[in-house]
């Protein structure tokens, strides 16, 4: 099994476990059905079958990605996805990101989404060929390793 994984993220040191195997799938189903059909209205006709993950994600229409997402946004789906996510993340000097949630990231949501962002590497890196670094795909840059969030 793969060792939690520590990540520093705007100074707060937290600790990131892998979600069980049944629960990572059914999350991962979940994350796919909400972002297939955004992503797949994103994409150009530019692909080809030997690109890679981050070359495919240059290509998206990332304007169109959004309006699709924010289109599709259902409160309590987002809510399951966050918290689930953060079912297996520890907080430095807290605890269990569950059990600190509300006081934690009260009027800090760009936080919030830097520590989703940071438990989707964790859990699905694999799944996106290796590691998923959500700021340099957004960014257009390559994936690279052992990068702090």
């Amino acid at each position: 099994m793969k060792e939690p994984v520590k990540k520093t993220i705007d100074g707060e040191q937290y600790t990131i476990c892998l979600l069980q195997a049944s629960q990572g799938w059914n999350l991962l189903i979940k994350i796919l059905r909400f972002l297939g059909a955004p992503i797949g209205l994103g994409i150009s006709n530019n692909l080809s079958v030997d690109m890679t993950v981050s070359d495919i994600f240059k290509e998206i229409n990332i304007g169109k990605v959004i309006a699709e997402l924010c289109s599709r946004l259902n409160e309590e789906e987002a809510d399951c996805i966050v918290k689930t996510l953060f079912s297996q993340v520890m907080v430095k000097n807290k605890g269990n990101l569950s059990d600190v949630f509300e006081e934690h990231f009260a009027g800090r949501y760009l936080h919030m989404l830097k520590v989703v962002g940071a438990s989707l590497e964790v859990n699905y890196g694999d799944f996106f060929g290796g590691k998923l670094d959500l700021q340099n795909i957004l960014k257009g840059r390559a994936i690279t390793p052992d990068s702090q969030t």
